[in-house]
């Protein structure tokens, strides 16, 4: 090549220069709106991912919440009902005190006579009629009246039935299918005063009887068994 090819060549390159300049400038404007674009469209896909991540969690915050009320007045509820049963027991050891200043006989006749004044108060609370079968079995007895009486149990006395000797399990006797869980909590009483040897007895038959009131249990104390010396 001679000089004046390689001039030309030269003017050809500096000629060509600007228009590749503008081509370049071009293609790299056209990346960055491409990747501003890019970016836009991602920041939009991000805000509407954050905005339904936001109503699920708004959701799951207002159930929660709804669940936290409703343990609230659950409790609420509870206490309410621990506050009856507290009045409630209150008032029958009020009773009782009274009721354990009388002879037995006496006892027995004057509540009988109050539930048949007042049916309702059967149905609230629960009677014990203690029975044993052995005269030497008293002070055992009345070992387990108190206990029941501490119990917030009203217990109308303490009879002697050697009639039946021949019970060979204490028992707690009901009258009412609905009254079994009273009867297990009054079974429980006699297990922990020391009356292992006994059992819950459902009579059958007096469902509707009018002879028998709701909440009449009886407990049937078998002959204890002497220590050995």
């Amino acid at each position: 090549m001679d000089a004046q090819d390689k001039l030309q060549l030269l003017r050809a390159i500096e000629e060509a220069e600007p228009s590749n300049r503008r081509h370049a400038n071009a293609i790299a404007w056209g990346s960055v709106v491409l990747a501003a674009a890019l970016m836009a469209l991602l920041i939009g896909l991000s805000s509407r991912q954050l905005i339904e991540i936001r109503k699920q969690v708004d959701a799951k915050q207002r159930e929660l919440d709804g669940q936290v009320e409703a343990l609230a007045a659950k409790q609420r509820e509870i206490q309410e009902l621990e506050n009856v049963r507290q009045a409630k027991n209150a008032q029958v050891l009020a009773l009782q005190g009274i009721l354990n200043t009388l002879p037995d006989l006496q006892r027995s006749a004057l509540v009988d006579r109050a539930l048949t004044q007042r049916p309702e108060t059967a149905r609230v609370v629960p009677r014990i009629y203690l029975q044993v079968v052995d005269p030497t079995d008293r002070t055992f007895g009345n070992a387990i009246r108190r206990a029941l009486e501490d119990a917030s149990y009203l217990v109308l006395g303490l009879q002697v039935v050697p009639q039946a000797t021949g019970l060979r399990v204490t028992d707690v006797r009901f009258y009412r299918k609905v009254e079994e869980p009273e009867a297990e909590r009054i079974l429980a009483v006699l297990k922990a005063a020391g009356e292992g040897n006994a059992r819950i007895n459902y009579l059958r038959g007096f469902e509707d009887s009018p002879k028998v009131r709701p909440n009449h249990f009886e407990v049937w104390l078998a002959k204890r068994t002497a220590p050995p010396p």
